[in-house]
C-alpha cells in the first residue's frame, strides 16, 4: 500500500510537471519536488485509519512515540525521491535554486507534520489489511470520506511553503532558512498536537477503527442540514479552492517575480505590469475566501 502511494504521487509530480513540455515551456519542472510532497501527503492523509486496529500495540505501550516514529518513517520515505526530483529537474531549467530548496524544506516539514495530524483528527475507519481485497489502494469502504480527507492536505500543505516563497521573493537564499526553520517547526509543534490527540482519544480512535461507528459528539455538522444546491457549493469550495489559490495565486507571483511572462493558463503573467501582482493576489484571496465559505457552510453547531 505505502509502495504504491509513493508511486502514484511520483508518477503525478512528474506528469504535472511535464505537461507543459507540450507547448515548449520547461518552468513547471523544477517544482516536480514539492509537487511530489504535497501529493504524498495527500495520499497519506488517513495513516491511520489505513493501518486498521494495529493502533493496539501502541496503546498498550506505555511510553510509545507512534506519532514521533511515523513521522521519521515518513521523512525517511519520500525524502530522497523528492529531493532527486528537485535538484535534476531544477538542473534540467538552471533554477530557480532558491525558491525550489525552500519550498521542499518547507513542505517536506509540513507535511511531516500535517499528515499525523489529519489522521487523528479525520481518522477514516479502514479495513484491517488481513481482510482487503487485491486493491493496495482500497484501505476503507468510504470512498468519499478518504476523497474529502485527501483534499485537506493539498491545501495545508502548499500553504506551509508559502512563508519560505515570499522571503525568497524578497531576500533570496535567506528563504532556505526560513524554509527549513518552518518545515521544523510544523514536525515539531503539529507532531505535538498530534502527539496529544492520540494520548488523550487513543482508545476512542481504536474503537472507531474497529467497529467504524463514531460516536455521537456534543455537536452535529451542519453538512447534513444543507440543501442540495449548499452542497454543491461546499463541495466546489473545497474541491477548486486550491487552483486560485495555489497555480492561478501563488505560483503566478513567484513567475511573475522572475519576469516569467505569457506562460500557459497562469492569467496574471499575461497582465499589464501594474495589475500582475494584484490580479494574483486577488486569486489567492478568492482561493481563502472559498475554503472560507466551506467552512462557514458546515460549521458545527450544538445539537438541537
Amino acid at each position: 500500500m505505502r509502495n504504491h502511494q509513493l508511486t502514484f504521487a511520483l508518477s503525478y509530480a512528474v506528469c504535472f510537471a511535464a505537461v507543459p513540455l507540450v507547448v515548449g515551456w520547461n518552468g513547471m519542472l523544477p517544482y516536480a519536488g514539492p509537487i511530489f510532497v504535497v501529493m504524498a501527503a495527500a495520499m497519506a492523509a488517513n495513516q491511520y485509519g489505513a493501518d486498521g486496529t494495529a493502533l493496539w500495540l501502541t496503546l498498550m505501550t506505555p511510553g510509545a512515540s507512534d506519532v514521533r516514529g511515523r513521522q521519521l518513517a515518513w521523512l525517511t520515505a519520500q525524502t530522497p525521491v523528492a529531493a532527486v526530483l528537485t535538484v535534476a529537474f531544477t538542473a534540467i531549467t538552471g533554477g530557480p535554486w532558491p525558491l525550489v530548496l525552500a519550498l521542499l524544506a518547507a513542505v517536506l516539514g509540513g507535511a511531516a507534520g500535517l499528515v499525523p495530524l489529519i489522521s487523528v483528527y479525520g481518522l477514516v475507519p479502514g479495513t484491517d489489511p488481513h481482510r482487503r481485497a487485491g486493491n493496495p489502494l482500497r484501505t476503507s469502504e468510504d470512498d468519499s470520506g478518504l476523497t474529502g480527507l485527501a483534499y485537506l492536505p493539498l491545501a495545508l500543505v502548499a500553504l506551509t511553503g508559502l512563508p519560505a516563497a515570499l522571503v525568497v521573493l524578497r531576500y533570496g537564499w535567506a528563504g532556505v532558512a526560513v524554509g527549513v526553520l518552518t518545515g521544523a517547526l510544523c514536525v515539531w509543534g503539529l507532531g505535538l498536537l498530534a502527539e496529544r490527540r492520540l494520548r488523550a482519544q487513543g482508545p476512542e480512535l481504536l474503537d472507531l477503527m474497529r467497529t467504524g461507528r463514531r460516536q455521537q459528539p456534543a455537536v452535529a455538522s451542519r453538512f447534513d442540514r444543507l440543501s442540495t444546491t449548499q452542497r454543491m457549493v461546499t463541495w466546489w469550495c473545497f474541491g477548486l479552492g486550491a487552483i486560485p489559490l495555489v497555480p492561478q495565486g501563488i505560483l503566478a507571483a513567484v513567475f511573475v517575480s522572475d519576469d516569467m511572462l505569457r506562460h500557459s493558463w497562469f492569467l496574471a503573467t499575461y497582465m499589464p505590469a501594474g495589475l500582475r501582482y494584484p490580479v494574483a493576489a486577488g486569486f489567492v484571496l478568492l482561493g481563502l475566501a472559498m475554503y472560507g465559505l466551506g467552512l462557514w457552510m458546515i460549521r458545527p453547531r450544538p445539537s438541537p
